[in-house]
């Protein structure tokens, strides 16, 4: 049955398996350590069939095939089966970079239910495919998807498990799968099905009254993805959406959490949501009554930006005057610079809340921009009244949006050198977080020609050093002139 609020286990609605599952469970427990992803990650040489099968399926250059044959594992000849050592990369190296880090923590309960590890193993197995250009490790993550679809599908059709956290563990892991995935210029129809029926499962769990530690993360891992959402095709946030956040309770601080991480939490929901909630209204709205809410959301997100500097801060190294710290830091290893400031920060985590604050400082700031001429969506041109404080400022609005935007891209493209080239290698998988925000920076109205050709250039070598396909494409189409696609 679910959790009650006041519960302290967060495991109680994990289902039970038989006794020879959950021996074995617990011996996967105890082989995956974080060396059992150092193994994987060691660069082996590539046995026969699988060189053959990586040229023929993955194909590009001669260049490109020597790469991926140099990330080949020999997955064969280790002591674990290929399972086991996805897992061990998706929980300490993969999840490490996204919005599943909690995850590790819940490990020994969730390896004793054989229907979660099947779901873990479908974007596990995928990123270790990606990691490695990997096509018979990504059939084996797909068989893995299907089942768990088949599996999600049949516990959303009962109301007593469609509660449970392991059905929206199990359809968070599925969006995750889709996301690793996605390739070309097709829709994402699959990711958005995932998308909003967690929307649904949030709002059944509420009326059920779930409360679990694992299940406030995954509240807002889902919160976020289902905002995003809504931004990214000008939906209006669903209305038992927001009663539900208004009643949220976010993750407890932990021993390894920065101080202050629950309210960042609350107030990264909050403007994820007025800032949605002004994509989906543009149309029809005065210029005035516009600029006015994007001046008021702008300065809620920079003060969340000096909330997470306080707590979170990152150091700044200007290329050209700290040598010696530059040394330090990149050990020799050769940076590409924009205006030759680079980012360094605590965590692969910051970087990801860091941008996504500034994207959507630098998205209002282009509305502001913009709404001073016919180019902004369904925008009314009108003037504010003689007299009002607005009226004082107004003809110098366009120029300070831009300022702060091209603040705000500076700082975005100073954090690509920390993902692309001074992480260690086992962690660049991280580089596909920058995919999106470069390209929506470089798709920009206000973003300067030089750092727009700065970006197509490191969109194209994540695109080359990593195989990441939305990389090219996005550098493709920011070439062409023509609009992003809605992934």
């Amino acid at each position: 049955m679910p959790m009650t609020r006041g519960s302290t286990s967060p495991l109680n609605n994990m289902s039970e398996v038989r006794g020879n599952r959950r021996s074995r469970s617990k011996s996967r427990a105890q082989d995956v350590q974080p060396s059992t992803a150092d193994r994987v990650l060691i660069p082996n040489p590539q046995s026969p069939g699988e060189e053959n099968e990586s040229e023929r399926e993955g194909g590009g250059s001669e260049g490109d095939g020597e790469r991926r044959r140099s990330r080949q594992p020999m997955l064969l000849t280790l002591w674990a089966p290929p399972e086991d050592i996805a897992l061990g990369y998706f929980l300490f190296v993969f999840s490490q970079n996204g919005p599943f880090n909690f995850l590790p923590g819940f490990l020994p309960a969730l390896i004793e239910d054989e229907e979660i590890m099947q779901a873990i193993y479908a974007p596990a197995l995928a990123a270790l495919a990606l990691y490695y250009s990997s096509p018979r490790l990504l059939r084996e993550a797909r068989s893995y998807y299907a089942t768990t679809l088949g599996q999600t599908n049949k516990a959303l059709s009962d109301p007593r498990l469609a509660v449970l956290d392991k059905t929206l563990l199990s359809v968070l892991l599925l969006t995750s799968f889709e996301a690793l995935t996605f390739s070309g210029r097709s829709s994402p129809r699959n990711w958005n099905s995932h998308v909003k029926g967690s929307t649904n499962l949030l709002v059944l769990r509420e009326a059920a009254h779930i409360d679990t530690e694992l299940g406030r993360h995954l509240m807002y891992h889902a919160s976020v993805a289902i905002l995003a959402n809504c931004t990214t095709y000008r939906l209006h946030v669903p209305a038992a959406f927001r009663h539900l956040q208004g009643h949220a309770v976010w993750p407890q601080r932990g021993a390894t959490e920065s101080l202050g991480i629950d309210h960042t939490r609350r107030h990264l929901i909050g403007l994820m949501m007025r800032f949605a909630t002004m994509s989906a209204s543009m149309n029809g709205m005065l210029a005035t009554e516009l600029v006015t809410k994007c001046v008021e959301i702008d300065a809620e997100a920079a003060a969340l930006l000096d909330v997470l500097r306080e707590y979170m801060p990152y150091q700044i190294i200007d290329v050209t005057t700290d040598s010696e710290e530059l040394q330090k830091l990149t050990k020799g290893t050769e940076v590409c610079a924009y205006n030759g400031i680079i980012h360094k920060y605590q965590t692969r985590q910051d970087v990801r809340l860091f941008n996504s604050i500034r994207m959507i400082r630098l998205v209002l700031n282009e509305w502001i921009f913009c709404a001073f001429d016919h180019s902004l969506r369904g925008v009314i041109l009108d003037e504010p009244q003689p007299g009002t404080l607005l009226s004082e400022k107004w003809n110098e609005l366009p120029q300070e949006a831009s300022l702060r935007a091209a603040e705000h891209i500076n700082d975005i493209i100073a954090s690509v050198p920390y993902s692309v080239e001074l992480l260690p290698s086992a962690f660049r998988m991280t580089a596909r977080s920058l995919i999106w925000p470069l390209a929506a920076t470089a798709g920009s109205e206000v973003c300067p020609l030089d750092a727009k050709l700065y970006i197509i250039g490191r969109l194209k070598e994540l695109a080359r050093l990593h195989d990441f396909p939305q990389a090219k494409e996005a550098a493709t189409m920011l070439e062409e002139g023509v609009d992003l696609e809605d992934w």
